[in-house]
């Protein structure tokens, strides 16, 4: 991250990292791009910046959506390493398998970013049908004192 000028070419490779499912955060981490700061300061100044960034922003979410059905897909090989005490001495289990909860974490965090970001298409449908029609008759009586007495 440098305090560099963001040009065109510079906002054009951010945006194909968004496009590519990168946070601008991610993008701006890359070695030679610049601070986000400053993107987002040129991207507020720059109304055909501010389109491009939204197309690839929208982009990126369907990036997104790519990923959770690879990462749902793909095992993980991975470790996991506990400290038991057995007989009063500790002991080191390791177990090698599929890291499952990692997986359902980043599955689980990417699905509620989207159903945020885009509700229409990755938001939780709710149908609803009501019928508000009413059938019947209602009797109106009217208890009105005569004039003048109270």
């Amino acid at each position: 991250m440098s305090e560099r000028k963001v040009t065109q070419a510079i906002f054009d490779a951010i945006c194909d990292q968004i496009a590519d499912g990168l946070s601008m955060r991610q993008a701006c981490a890359l070695p030679g791009m610049p601070h986000r700061r400053n993107v987002l300061r040129a991207l507020a100044q720059n109304e055909q910046w501010q389109v491009q960034y939204a197309i690839a922003s929208k982009m990126g979410r369907e990036a997104w959506a790519d990923d959770i059905v690879a990462v749902a897909t793909t095992p993980r090989l991975g470790k996991k390493t506990k400290t038991i005490t057995v007989a009063g001495k500790k002991v080191t289990e390791t177990t090698e398998g599929d890291m499952v909860d990692r997986s359902r974490l980043e599955v689980d965090a990417k699905k509620w970013i989207l159903s945020k970001l885009e509700p229409k298409k990755y938001g939780d449908r709710i149908e609803m049908q009501v019928d508000a029609s009413v059938q019947g008759t209602v009797n109106y009586q009217a208890n009105i004192p005569p004039r003048g007495k109270p």
